[in-house]
Parts: C-alpha cells; structure tokens; sequence
C-alpha cells in the first residue's frame, strides 16, 4: 500500500523505545558480543557514507555553470565527475562505466549487461 514508483514511502516501528531513539537520533546499543562489534562497524560506515554524501552535495552546489556533454551514459558519468573536481572535491581517483562491447553474441548466456569500466586517477 505504500510502495511508491522508486522506493517504500513507509516503515514500521515495532517498538516505542526505537521511536524515541529516532526522533532523538540516537542509536540502539548493541549487544556485547562479535555481533554486536560489527553492528557498530556497520553503523559507523553508514554514518561516515552520509557524512560524505553531505560533502559531495556541497561541493556539486559549487559548481553553476558547466560546459555541454552529450547525451550518452559514458559523457553523463564523466560530466558528475567534472563537477566534482571543478567544485573542488579532493578525490584521487573516478570510476566510469561503458557496456555494450558483447562479443559473444552466439554464447548461450548473453552477457551485453557486463560493463567496462574504466578509472580516472587525478
């Protein structure tokens, strides 16, 4: 019922503590054991990949004007990386993708959906 076009539009809080913890922005502890170790390691991955999220939004706001780049998947991808270099994101290394070299048109499993990718080390 509340599955929208691109993602859930819901959730579901089972427990009354776990809604204050949200509205707080806390975290549940989390149990003693190996389990528990590497609940925290993934939370913290989590927390650091939203930070840097925060860090590369700003960084593409820098950035107003750009030059033209044709519609095609490879010059899209290498337009976001030109953005984020011109608007100052210290990055060493890009990676851009570009499928549809099948060569093995007659194989049994047809495999067109395996990109090449390709890295940009600045």
């Amino acid at each position: 019922m509340f599955q929208g076009p691109a993602a859930n539009m819901s959730m579901v809080i089972n427990n009354p503590d776990d809604f204050y913890r949200l509205v707080e922005n806390e975290q549940a502890p989390v149990p003693d054991t190996l389990a528990g170790e590497r609940l925290k390691f993934v939370r913290l991955i989590s927390e650091q990949s939203q930070q840097y999220g925060e860090v590369v939004t700003e960084v593409a706001k820098k950035v107003k004007n750009q030059a033209e780049y044709p519609q095609t998947r490879l010059a899209q991808q290498l337009k976001i990386v030109s953005r984020l270099i011109a608007g100052g994101l210290q990055t060493p290394l890009y990676m851009v993708s570009l499928g549809g070299f099948d060569t093995h048109g007659n194989e049994a499993e047809n495999r067109s959906d395996v990109p090449y990718s390709f890295f940009l080390l600045i």
